[in-house]
C-alpha cells in the first residue's frame, strides 16, 4: 500500500509523542516517593498527592500500551531504540 507523506508524518509524530510520554514516565518514576504512613493518616493530603502521581503514571503507561497494540504504530515503537531503552529503564526502576 502506498503511504502518502501526510500518513508518514503522522506516524512519525505519534512515535515522537510516545518517546516524550516515556521520558515523562521515567522522570516521574525517578522522583522520590513519600514515606508510607500509617493507615490512620491515609486520608492526608500527602497520600492523595502520591495516589494522584500513581494515577498519572498508570494512565500514561496505558497510553503507551494502547499505541503499542496498534498494527501500524506498535512496530514503530518496538523497533525504536530510544523507546525501548526508556522502557527498560522504567522497568528497572520498578514502576
Amino acid at each position: 500500500m502506498y503511504m502518502y507523506s501526510g500518513h508518514c508524518n503522522s506516524r512519525l509524530l505519534i512515535l515522537r509523542l510516545a518517546c516524550i510520554i516515556l521520558h515523562v514516565i521515567l522522570m516521574l518514576s525517578l522522583l522520590p516517593k513519600a514515606p508510607q504512613e500509617s493507615k490512620e493518616n491515609d486520608r492526608s493530603a500527602g497520600s492523595k498527592t502520591v495516589n494522584k502521581m500513581e494515577d498519572v503514571l498508570i494512565k500514561m503507561i496505558r497510553v503507551i500500551a494502547n499505541l503499542s497494540i496498534n498494527e501500524e504504530i506498535g512496530p514503530d515503537i518496538a523497533s525504536n531504540d530510544q523507546c525501548v531503552m526508556i522502557l527498560i529503564k522504567i522497568l528497572g526502576n520498578g514502576t
